[in-house]
C-alpha cells in the first residue's frame, strides 16, 4: 500500500496595504486603508478639520508609525479637507 501524498492546502490570499492595493484617484479608499490601520472610521468621518489640522493630524500619525508615502499624505490632505 502507498502513502497518500499529502493535501495542499490553497494559499490564502493576505489583503495588500501597500500604495498599489488602492486604485490612482481613490482618495477615499485611500482615507479607510490608511486610517483604520489604528481608529475606526468613525473618528475620521466626524472630525471637522481645516487643511492645517488635517496637516497636524497627518505629522502626528506619520511620526506614529502610519505608512504614509508623501503621494498618499497629500491625497488624503486634500480629500479631508474638502470633503463635505
Amino acid at each position: 500500500m502507498t502513502a497518500a501524498a499529502p493535501k495542499v492546502l490553497p494559499r490564502t490570499k493576505v489583503a495588500d496595504t501597500s500604495a498599489e492595493a488602492t486604485p490612482a484617484g481613490d482618495p477615499w479608499g485611500l482615507v479607510q486603508e490608511k486610517c483604520t490601520i489604528c481608529h475606526p472610521i468613525d473618528r475620521v468621518t466626524q472630525a471637522r478639520k481645516d487643511w492645517a489640522g488635517w496637516r497636524k493630524a497627518l505629522d502626528h500619525m506619520s511620526k506614529n508609525g502610519a505608512p504614509l508615502s508623501d503621494v498618499e499624505r497629500m491625497q488624503i490632505l486634500q480629500y479631508l479637507t474638502n470633503r463635505k
